[in-house]
């Protein structure tokens, strides 16, 4: 590589938020889906009551989606990377404020998570609580809630 190809590198590395708003925008879909898996795994923890693991996924979430609310306010965030990876969030995004959308994301991602322990792959109503206590579980395992911790 020569002289001046690393010299360009630098200046771009180095010259501002421009060459930065893609690293940026991917940061900010990073906290939506944290956001998204953390409060999947407080429904999940929730319901077998394990009360200090589910606060712990709801502060979580609740910060993820706080974050990425609080930038796509601020920044213009590229809409296509946005509709791809989380488009359940990002179509939230518009309300009186903040803590409001967070809220309306916490209220549909948890009852989708609730969904998923009462119903089984054929959306049929799984009826005995056995069962949904260890779908629950296994959802716990297969959305490795212990590595967001």
């Amino acid at each position: 590589m020569g002289f001046f190809m690393k010299k360009l590198i630098l200046i771009m590395l180095f010259s501002g938020n421009s060459v930065f708003a893609s690293t940026n925008d991917v940061e900010a879909i990073d906290k939506a889906k944290l956001s998204i898996a953390s409060y999947n795994c407080y429904a999940f923890y929730s319901y077998l009551n394990k009360d200090k693991e589910a606060q712990e996924m709801f502060r979580l979430g609740y910060k993820s989606s706080i974050d990425f609310i609080s930038y796509t306010k601020t920044n213009r965030i590229n809409e296509k990377l946005a509709y791809k990876n989380v488009p359940s969030i990002y179509l939230m995004t518009s309300g009186p404020n903040a803590d409001f959308i967070a809220g309306q994301v916490f209220a549909s991602v948890a009852q989708t998570a609730i969904d998923k322990i009462f119903k089984d792959s054929k959306l049929d109503f799984v009826y005995e609580e056995e069962l949904r206590k260890m779908k629950a579980q296994s959802l716990i395992r297969e959305s490795n809630c212990e590595l967001l911790k």
